[in-house]
């Protein structure tokens, strides 16, 4: 594998559920391990400028429409661009990954496929009030606790000034745009430290399996074949003389797999030395053909991008002693982090933003160049913005000697430019050679007409915050002398209600002149590898196998079909992730590769199916025709460091995947293949002062995780963790005047909760704190008469869920007719007996008649 940061993930999901498994991973780039200037956040900036061996430069034709080259880099030591990035915590906008899914085709790439693995791949270091964040995974996300007053400023401003937009709270629950809020960071709150994909992922498992190796500084030069399978690479020595090492290649053989992921340029590189490629490419270049596949090295994307600089009051947490301190400006700041990891060294200095949509009176000022793509891209999408937006705590300008002092910016970039460009090779056989690559950066006028705008929103905002000190003049338009517009400094913000500031034609072409002469890449490259249908300029299919060979995948950014509204860590760590899944069911890898079941033929193996499966199985007598090895092997391979359980193996937790998983278990007799006491402790962190349980820790109680928790601690015999009478009173409280029970409180009553709560009190031996005659008319009152069915409450729709459970709920209160139900399997009670797993519960007497 040739690889950077989208690799990491793909490893360490590969090895740690894979006793063995060897792989090569090949990287251009040095080790970033614990090195100060990638480990210490703050260090991000004056690291980009001053450059070096962990970054490669990319330098453009000369744009058109702007007259200069517009030079990209990216990151190529270990962990690639996520050691060298600026730690934005930026996740794409559902559709985004729904556009991979329904408009290109690629199936199990859409929102609902990729969000699980977003939660599992994330540790988020703060209180959610969404379900769209992950609790237990090796990366880390926080927000800045201190020394963010350039954020706090920001918001306020925005909140007295831009009346349109009101606040959200979360920027990114992938759902929601157009409102102001704090932005968080990849950088883990506790040490103080970026938190890479290296680091996370790809060293602890170089630690703990010898079965991966890491070569660093090789480069790649192509990749082998015999006729059209993939068995290797050719690769150089990237240190020393390029040249000779050019004279003498290494090689590396696969003997299951090559997966490139070498990055946006990287990747489409590879492919054309080694012959995959459009033929007029590949001919240019000497290279025999091998596949013609016009679509490599096209269709490449990027965000345009601008900061714009403001002085600041002395009082501003900025960075600007770090960025430009020199090393004795950093001494003190390195010191403190050194110590505890916190202070300005602990931040990125982008605190807060807003994933921008424009009003009726933004599209006008926008111009009508603009209104076909927004009726054809955004109206219909709410969720996507046409501008990020976020301040900045310092200096990021391209003015050289600019007298020291304290600056914020604010800085913006389009999430779905209009344009898009090319990168292709000029040596077949030189790896070092010069890419003939041009992003095509403002093509449509469009991409230009919005960045114009967002120049004049972030102005009006950054003019408001207490903490303005006037225009930076030379990093601001040239405007007419006499312009209302013109930059200069200033002793203090302008009222909130001052006017917005009112541009002449003349001030517009300025700004547009300002915007091609500043704006700049995000470093995003992304695209030239497509997942598409391969008639339609596709170079890797829904699986990442490239078309018209075998045994090659490439899995990187180079692979998104459609640009999405993020910086783009948060994305190839799905892709990572996703990939690992593909690979591993390719490859056979145990405990990725599926083995439980799932809902219905085809769909992914899921724990609660499988439980299910193994209830209904054991009720029909048909245990024998389950490989019960592998299921145990499947739900086994679900648990987490933490105790709790994945639901599968796109990584959600939850207490109910925890009980399922236990339960199963407990059934098939296999309990001892798990560690139980780690489940148990992680149930006792979900314990809340009301002495219920939520579905994750610090989650409110709700009687469907109160029953799934009491259950599982009765399987393992551990009632003991329980507050009895805590838990007893509050599941009492469930009954409402008319009988009927709810899940929390103040919410609706709901036949379903009949079962759970009831089966908990009967776990606890306390269903005397229930009025059984009053429950049974609710239930028989939510009865639809001729079809026989129960709903959730009476006059709705009745289904076969509700029906279920309002079954079980009347069997567990005596209802006569019915066989008896154990409450901890949810299986008639005759069965659990005869298995000898019948625990110390109790029923209300089985009645003769109503």
């Amino acid at each position: 594998m040739y690889s950077g940061r989208w690799s990491c993930s793909l490893y360490h999901c590969q090895q740690t559920r894979s006793g063995r498994s060897d792989a090569q991973n090949i990287k251009a780039g040095p080790h970033t391990r614990d090195v100060p200037k990638h480990v210490q956040p703050a260090m991000y900036f004056p690291s980009l400028a001053m450059g070096g061996d962990t970054y490669t430069v990319h330098v453009p034709r000369v744009g058109e429409k702007f007259g200069r080259p517009v030079p990209t880099v990216t990151g190529r030591g270990v962990g690639g661009g996520s050691a060298v990035n600026f730690m934005l915590y930026t996740r794409a906008s559902a559709s985004d990954y729904d556009d991979w899914e329904t408009v290109h085709g690629n199936k199990g790439w859409g929102s609902k496929s990729l969000i699980p693995l977003l939660r599992k791949a994330e540790t988020y270091q703060a209180i959610t009030t969404n379900d769209t964040h992950g609790k237990s995974g090796p990366i880390k996300v926080s927000f800045a606790k201190a020394n963010h007053n350039v954020g706090s400023e920001f918001l306020e401003a925005a909140a007295a000034f831009d009346k349109e937009r009101g606040p959200i709270d979360d920027l990114n629950a992938l759902y929601a745009c157009d409102g102001y809020g704090r932005w968080a960071r990849f950088i883990d709150g506790k040490t103080g430290k970026r938190s890479d994909a290296a680091s996370s992922y790809l060293y602890p498992v170089l630690d703990t399996n010898k079965n991966v190796t890491l070569l660093v500084r090789k480069r790649v030069v192509r990749v082998i074949f015999e006729g059209k399978r993939a068995t290797g690479v050719e690769y150089v020595d990237d240190e020393g003389d390029h040249a000779q090492a050019l004279k003498s290649p290494s090689f590396a053989y696969a003997a299951r797999l090559v997966v490139l992921s070498a990055g946006a340029f990287g990747s489409p590189a590879i492919l054309e030395r080694s012959g995959i490629g459009a033929p007029e490419t590949l001919r240019k270049n000497d290279v025999q053909q091998l596949v013609d596949l016009p679509g490599v090295g096209e269709n490449l994307m990027d965000h345009n991008a601008n900061f714009v600089q403001y002085h600041a009051a002395d009082y501003a947490d900025t960075l600007d002693h770090i960025i430009w301190g020199g090393l004795e400006g950093i001494k003190p700041f390195a010191e403190q982090w050194m110590k505890d990891g916190q202070g300005l060294m602990q931040h990125n200095g982008v605190d807060a933003g807003i994933r921008l949509r424009p009003t009726a009176e933004d599209l006008e000022t926008i111009g009508p160049s603009f209104t076909e793509r927004w009726n054809s891209y955004f109206a219909n999408s709410p969720d996507k913005p046409i501008m990020l937006l976020a301040s900045g705590a310092g200096y990021l300008g391209m003015t050289p000697n600019i007298p020291p002092r304290k600056f914020f910016c604010t800085a913006y970039y389009t999430a779905y430019p209009e344009s898009s460009g090319f990168s292709h090779i000029t040596s077949g056989v030189n790896p070092y050679a010069v890419l003939d690559y041009d992003p095509q950066y403002l093509k449509y006028e469009s991409d230009l007409q919005v960045l114009v705008w967002a120049y004049k929103h972030s102005r009006e905002l950054a003019r408001r915050m207490p903490m303005y000190r006037g225009e930076v003049v030379a990093e601001h338009p040239l405007f007419p002398e006499g312009s209302e517009a013109a930059a200069k400094l200033a002793d203090g913000p302008v009222p909130i209600d001052t006017p917005k500031i009112k541009y002449t034609e003349a001030d517009n072409k300025a700004i547009e002149e300002h915007v091609k002469k500043f704006f700049g890449t995000t470093w995003h490259s992304c695209g030239t590898c497509s997942m598409k249908p391969r008639d339609k300029g596709g170079v890797v299919d829904e699986h990442l196998n490239v078309y018209g060979v075998e045994n090659l995948k490439v899995a990187d950014l180079s692979i998104i079909p459609g640009n999405v509204s993020a910086n783009t860590y948060n994305t190839v760590i799905a892709i990572g992730e996703k990939a690992a899944v593909l690979i591993a069911q390719d490859l056979k890898i145990e405990g990725v590769t599926e083995r439980g079941f799932g809902a219905h033929p085809d769909h992914d193996a899921h724990v609660h199916a499988t439980l299910s499966a193994i209830q209904i199985l054991i009720m029909q007598d048909a245990l024998d025709r389950v490989d019960i090895p592998r299921v145990v092997k499947f739900i086994a391979s679900l648990q987490q460091p933490s105790g709790v359980f994945a639901g599968d193996a796109f990584g959600e937790i939850d207490t109910r995947f925890l009980f399922c998983a236990i339960n199963a278990l407990s059934l098939l007799g296999q309990l001892d293949k798990v560690d139980t006491n780690k489940a148990v402790e992680y149930i006792q962190r979900c314990r809340n002062f009301d002495g219920g349980f939520g579905n994750v820790v610090g989650a409110e109680s709700h009687s469907a995780q109160v029953y799934v928790c009491v259950a599982t601690l009765a399987i393992l015999d551990r009632l003991d963790v329980i507050d009895l009478d805590t838990l007893s009173w509050w599941l009492s409280e469930r009954q409402l005047p008319n009988g009927g029970l709810n899940g929390r409180p103040q919410k609706l009553e709901d036949v379903c909760y009949s079962f759970w709560v009831l089966a908990s009190l009967s776990i606890i031996n306390k269903l005397e704190y229930i009025d059984a005659d009053k429950l049974t008319a609710f239930i028989l009152s939510a009865q639809d008469p001729e079809g026989g069915g129960i709903a959730d409450r009476p006059g709705d729709m009745v289904d076969v869920f509700h029906t279920h459970f309002g079954m079980a709920g009347l069997s567990l209160i005596g209802y006569p007719g019915l066989e008896d139900l154990d409450p901890v399997y949810c299986m008639p009670e005759r069965i659990i007996s005869e298995m000898g797993l019948r625990k110390g519960w109790k029923a209300l007497p089985r009645r003769t008649s109503l």
